[in-house]
C-alpha cells in the first residue's frame, strides 16, 4: 500500500519491560544515518538501565508510523532502514514503494526508474515522443492509424512495472 508520508517513525520498545508486562519505549524518526538511530536507541536503553537498576540491552520495533516498507518487522536492521531512507533522497516515496513491491534492489529502483504514467497509452505516447517518432507519425498522418495503447502494452513486456492506485510505475533495465 502506498502512503504519502511526512516522516516515518518506529516505536522502539524495551523488551525486558515488555516481557514484564510494561510498555516502555519511544517514537524514533527513521533517518538515513544508522549510527544516529543506534545512538538514540543506546541513549534510551542506558536510561532504562538506570531507571530499573538492571542492564537493559534488548529492544524491538513494535510499531511503525508511516512505514515505507510494509514488510519491515520487529528486528529490522538499522543499516537496511538507513539505506531505504537514503534512497528517498533520489526517488519519491511512491516510486520507492513501487520498486519494493517488485522486489527490486534499492540501486535498481534508483537507476532503472523510467517514469510513472496514467495508462499504457500514456507510456506509449511518451516513448514515441522521446524517440522522435511521434512527430514523424504525425507529419505523415499515420498516428491516427496507430494503436498507441497496444504499443505501450508491448513496451511494458520488456520492463518491470506495477500499477498502484491507477498509476503505472515503470522500471527499465
Amino acid at each position: 500500500m502506498i502512503k504519502t508520508m511526512e516522516t516515518s517513525k518506529v516505536w522502539v520498545a524495551d523488551l525486558a519491560a515488555y516481557n514484564n508486562g510494561s510498555l516502555e519505549g519511544f517514537w524514533m524518526e527513521l533517518t538515513s544515518d544508522a549510527s544516529e538511530m543506534a545512538s538514540e536507541i543506546k541513549t534510551f536503553m542506558d536510561a532504562q538501565t538506570e531507571k530499573h537498576g538492571e542492564l537493559r540491552e534488548e529492544y524491538a520495533f513494535h510499531d511503525y508510523d508511516n512505514p515505507i516498507n510494509s514488510n519491515w518487522g520487529e528486528y529490522e536492521s538499522l543499516k537496511d532502514i538507513a539505506e531505504v531512507m537514503e534512497t528517498l533522497e533520489s526517488v519519491d516515496t511512491e516510486t520507492l514503494q513501487a520498486g519494493l513491491e517488485l522486489n527490486m534492489s534499492l540501486s535498481d529502483i534508483t537507476n532503472c526508474f523510467s517514469g510513472c504514467y496514467d495508462s499504457a497509452e500514456d507510456f506509449g505516447y511518451q516513448d514515441l515522443e522521446d524517440s522522435g517518432r511521434l512527430s514523424e507519425l504525425e507529419s505523415m498522418g499515420m498516428l491516427y492509424y496507430m494503436d498507441v495503447e497496444a504499443y505501450g502494452n508491448a513496451l511494458l513486456v520488456d520492463a518491470s512495472w506495477t500499477e498502484v492506485n491507477g498509476t503505472i510505475y515503470v522500471f527499465s533495465y
